[in-house]
């Protein structure tokens, strides 16, 4: 077997800045908008930088760019599925190092176990989740970073993605049992049937894929032992040098914890192999508190979920742990001055995911 070069297939030197990340999936932004008809430079002329910001995959994208940048991309080419159309073109490879290691991983299960565990050092803005129920494994994105006033296209790019990168890991007979989306549905849902090979669940909680659970267990195909142990390593020395700040891990374990159904501090403790008592004084060191994190995860995911969901507010409620529908509504007005329902409401007026937005001046 050809051993693939180390050093250009694991080129990452540092992690990624918190609410950041890699380039490595716009990288071909550029090369779609002149696909679809429209000038890179005048399209980021609107988002007042460069698509030269995209030729090196390891730069640090603001997931605020990243919803403004597929917002500008959506009404300049009038596609409105045009983060499908990127994500359609990517896969483990735009992950850099952490999609390495994914792929030289002996089995799927520790592929995707591997995906978890390093995806902060080229994602710090949202986590990936795993779970096995009724014999279907359910493999989800949440985007966890406050401030993302839209999510639509990311989500259908990542949910692309991660069909290319599970297609990947598990050869060319793997095929999904379930997509669900957390956007409106589309007018046309055709593109959608297309990548996923059947038509999604739209205004879902969360962006997952379901496919049977025995795949979790099968080889790798072309997995080479040796590069993974060196790759493992590279990836492990990086998220040693990453984990000096305690914060940003205590966020991305928080969010995977509440969308798991138990958020405890102890819990996050555990994952961290950290006495609790250990961990509230490195947080309180820090300049803030577990709950104070928790109350963060919370807000930005019952922003999405009630501005993409057609969930009802009592389950967004349950959801987010809340112990009934009241607490969350007070918890709510606190972070919007508003109630829930009044908030989504107000956000059917101009919806930031819309199919047919205003037109923005290309200048």
């Amino acid at each position: 077997m050809q051993r693939e070069p180390v050093h250009s297939a694991a080129g990452q030197s540092a992690a990624i800045t918190d609410g950041a990340l890699r380039a490595g999936p716009l990288t071909a932004v550029p090369s779609l908008l002149r696909e679809l008809g429209q000038d890179p430079e005048a399209v980021f002329a609107a988002l007042g930088c460069s698509p030269q910001l995209l030729e090196n995959s390891e730069n640090a994208i603001p997931f605020t760019l990243l919803g403004r940048l597929f917002d500008t991309c959506t009404i300049a080419t009038g596609c409105p599925h045009f983060g499908l159309l990127l994500g359609q073109r990517m896969g483990l490879d735009c992950v850099g190092l952490v999609g390495m290691v994914a792929r030289h991983s002996p089995t799927v299960k520790e592929a995707l176990s591997n995906l978890l565990l390093y995806m902060h050092l080229h994602d710090r803005g949202a986590v990936p989740t795993l779970a096995v129920v009724d014999e279907e494994a359910v493999f989800g994105y949440t985007i966890y970073q406050p401030g993302m006033t839209t999510t639509a296209s990311v989500y259908d790019a990542c949910a692309a993605i991660a069909c290319n990168a599970l297609g990947t890991l598990c050869g060319p007979r793997w095929r999904p049992t379930g997509a669900q989306l957390p956007r409106s549905r589309p007018d046309d849902p055709e593109p959608y049937r297309r990548v996923f090979g059947l038509t999604p669940t739209f205004a879902a909680e969360r962006m997952a894929l379901t496919f049977a659970a025995d795949w979790l267990e099968r080889p790798v195909p072309g997995a080479d032992p040796g590069l993974y142990r060196v790759l493992r390593e590279q990836a492990e020395a990086l998220a040693v040098g990453a984990s000096d700040n305690v914060v940003p891990r205590v966020r991305r374990i928080a969010c995977n914890l509440l969308l798991c159904g138990s958020g405890s501090l102890d819990s996050a403790a555990a994952l961290l192999s950290m006495h609790p008592r250990t961990l509230r004084r490195r947080l309180h060191a820090s300049g803030i508190t577990y709950r104070q994190l928790c109350e963060e995860c919370r807000e930005a995911l019952a922003r999405q979920l009630l501005h993409d969901s057609s969930l009802p507010v009592g389950e967004i409620a349950a959801r987010l742990q809340y112990a009934n529908t009241a607490a969350f509504t007070r918890a709510f007005r606190r972070w919007t001055g508003s109630t829930p329902t009044t908030w989504r409401a107000d956000q059917a007026g101009y919806p930031p995911h819309s199919e047919t937005p205003a037109q923005p001046s290309l200048s």
